[in-house]
């Protein structure tokens, strides 16, 4: 299989999960607002689990997502390039029994000091929904366990190539969420949802341990923390770890926040980031797991000119599809928002706060769907500070923004979604431009701007038909879930017809030098 064909099959592969495991996000979604609303109260108040999942979560981001893979994969797919599987596997085997016990010891920590920690994250909560928060955190702190032997085992399998099994776990994880919660939220409120997270974190593991045995994977109680690859694996993963706290920051001084601002605040910030990721995770993310092994395994080779034309390559497939999702989401948002949780106790003003915070993240949906591929650009190449410095950059620019947008402008839950589509889109931008820079094969031009023009215009011809076609439909069919359904299925169809056949009549150009 050539290049082509290898970021091709993976990328579809992985967005095709990334969309099921969105619909299963969404439908998630649709119960919480049922069952719960954006304004509950005891067992039944959202914001609590919400809020408790955020350190468990912060764990997870901090030692787990992405700081693994960005170490792991330059290291393990450069022992098989140079044909040494067996040096590989004995690393993948030191990392995973080193990893688990750290995880370990600081979730036995973190549960033991939950209630001061949990205090921090939500100054704003006291009394019995502050111990309701507490309670969740400690139950939900299991679940970074599984996910740690996750992050390894989707390393290993990003690493040499595989992707239906990493494609599967965010599914049963979601699934998992999905059960617990229908068959036990009224009665146990988040309680439910909590176990269900933790189940669903042991799934998200479980479901790919066969394959990892099959690629050749067998345990060993191995803990060599002097081996130079560990060594080198933990050099790079300070910077990410470091990286990664930054960007944890901006998501506990929003808890932090939105605790003070008004009641469902933070639900409903949460539940915007979770419709303005759904194109972001099937594209962005999707397209950038799977370069990643690409770019560690031209890199392990030095073939530094291939890398820059698959780099500049998934560049504009990232624009070419991102652009028209972002113009649709944000004419589209009242109905996106409505069909999807305007049920039970999500009320109408609900919907509006929720619709108007999704328009507003969506104007960085480009830019955060874009820095998961120029990150993996500097891993592959063993730099982690560089991304590290930007973050920081970003990060201090979000809380600032965030700071002044609510406390000073009092703009609400919308001023915390500016300040992140703002920070976001500097981030984008210092990142591909540093990239850029030091490269070791420049090549040609990286922008082109003919070929943004052109996905623009079409992108904005689209977005006028979307529009009158949405409220066409609506005003024949009319506002109900089916009409509002139908009203969607029809925009979104009419647009994507508008928009390709506009791309093909201004003679669009994929890159396609690999």
């Amino acid at each position: 299989m050539n290049l082509r064909q290898k970021l091709l099959s993976g990328a579809v592969l992985l967005g095709v999960s990334s969309l099921l495991s969105r619909l299963l996000g969404l439908l998630r979604d649709r119960i919480f607002a049922t069952t719960f609303g954006a304004v509950g109260g005891g067992i039944h108040d959202l914001d609590t689990y919400y809020a408790a999942f955020r350190l468990p979560d912060t764990l997870f981001q901090l030692l787990l997502y992405g700081a693994i893979s960005a170490a792991f994969v330059p290291i393990f797919t450069s022992y098989i390039k140079k044909n040494q599987s067996e040096e590989g596997w004995r690393f993948a085997n030191n990392s995973l029994n080193i990893l688990t016990t750290l995880l370990i010891i600081v979730s036995i920590i973190a549960l033991i000091f939950a209630p001061w920690i949990v205090k921090i994250f939500v100054p704003g909560f006291s009394g019995e929904k502050l111990a309701l928060t507490t309670t969740v955190t400690r139950i939900m702190l299991i679940s970074p366990l599984f996910f740690g032997l996750s992050s390894v085992f989707q390393s290993i399998q990003n690493s040499l190539n595989r992707y239906f099994y990493m494609a599967l776990a965010p599914i049963m994880y979601n699934i998992s969420i999905i059960v617990a919660t229908l068959a036990g939220a009224k009665e146990y409120g988040v309680y439910a949802v909590a176990i269900g997270v933790v189940a669903g974190a042991f799934l998200h593991a479980a479901v790919q341990f066969p394959e990892i045995l099959k690629l050749g994977f067998h345990w060993r109680p191995t803990f060599n923390f002097k081996a130079p690859d560990i060594k080198e694996m933990v050099r790079l993963l300070i910077p990410r770890v470091a990286g990664l706290s930054v960007f944890q920051v901006n998501l506990v001084i929003n808890t932090l926040i939105g605790s003070l601002l008004a009641s469902g605040s933070i639900t409903i910030l949460n539940y915007a980031i979770n419709l303005n990721s759904l194109p972001m995770g099937i594209v962005g993310v999707s397209i950038s797991i799977v370069a990643f092994g690409v770019f560690a395994e031209l890199v392990a080779g030095e073939e530094h000119e291939k890398f820059f034309h698959i780099l500049k390559e998934n560049f504009y497939k990232v624009v070419y599809l991102i652009v028209p999702a972002t113009v649709a989401m944000i004419i589209l948002r009242h109905e996106i928002v409505g069909l999807i949780l305007k049920t039970g106790k999500f009320t109408s003003h609900d919907v509006a706060l929720t619709a108007e915070t999704l328009g507003i993240l969506s104007i960085g949906l480009l830019a955060q769907s874009l820095i998961p591929l120029f990150a993996r650009a500097f891993y592959a190449y063993k730099n982690t500070r560089t991304p590290l410095y930007i973050a920081i950059f970003g990060t201090i620019l979000n809380v600032a923004l965030s700071i002044a947008l609510t406390q000073v402008w009092h703009f609400g839950v919308y001023g915390l979604a500016i300040s992140t589509a703002i920070a976001g889109t500097a981030h984008w931008i210092m990142l591909q431009t540093t990239i850029l820079k030091h490269l070791p094969h420049q090549g040609d031009k990286f922008i082109d701007i003919g070929k943004i023009v052109k996905i623009i215009i079409s992108a904005a011809l689209m977005g006028v038909v979307v529009y009158f076609t949405k409220d066409a439909a609506l005003h024949f069919i009319g506002n109900g879930i089916i009409g509002l359904s139908a009203s969607l299925a029809i925009a979104c169809a009419v647009g994507l017809i508008v928009y390709f056949g506009a791309i093909k009549i201004l003679r669009y150009r994929s890159e396609n030098r690999i």
